[in-house]
């Protein structure tokens, strides 16, 4: 969200509060001294899809990366009226990405490694567009996150995700 308004100066905590605490570092009540600063947005459309523009580009070069878990992807499980994913998606759960002992990412090569056993060639895709999803905007944040990590390549977000997607009946549903 904050490059998508200009913000381009924007770093991670890989492994989140819980790797710092627990690697003992120290933590502050404080309220830090800011000079304030004026801040204009500048928004940076290739960052986010809408609901029009995912539809517009089904069956076409679009690459979709669904966020979510495997019994949601499969429609198992929904949080949507509907369930099952967009058509030609694939599947990468976000958590797979992260080492289940203390929440980093995992090394370039082996987000890669992720990405294809998914089914995505992460060379095919050089120059195609990659957008990800999952239930509500989310969940799809690290795993475009990876895809930069593993690329160098930013995707975009269809923010509207499956929550949107899975309760319009309207929508071509796999």
């Amino acid at each position: 969200v904050l490059r998508y308004y200009g913000h381009e100066r924007v770093r991670v905590l890989d492994g989140g509060l819980l790797k710092w605490q627990a690697e003992g570092r120290p933590l502050s009540g404080a309220q830090p001294a800011v000079a304030p600063a004026v801040f204009t947005p500048r928004t940076q459309p290739a960052l986010r899809r809408s609901v029009a523009q995912v539809l517009a580009a089904l069956g076409g070069d679009m690459l979709l990366i669904d966020a979510r878990n495997e019994r949601e992807f499969c429609g198992e499980e929904s949080r949507a009226a509907r369930g099952g994913h967009i058509p030609g998606a694939r599947n990468v759960f976000y958590q797979s990405l992260l080492s289940a002992e203390d929440h980093t990412f995992a090394a370039p090569a082996e987000l890669r490694a992720h990405f294809a056993a998914a089914g995505i060639d992460l060379t095919a895709s050089q120059d195609r567009e990659v957008v990800v999803y999952c239930n509500g905007g989310v969940s799809a944040t690290p795993v475009g996150l990876a895809y930069e990590l593993a690329t160098g390549r930013r995707a975009a977000l269809y923010d509207g995700s499956w929550n949107e997607w899975g309760n319009d009946e309207s929508k071509p549903i796999a």
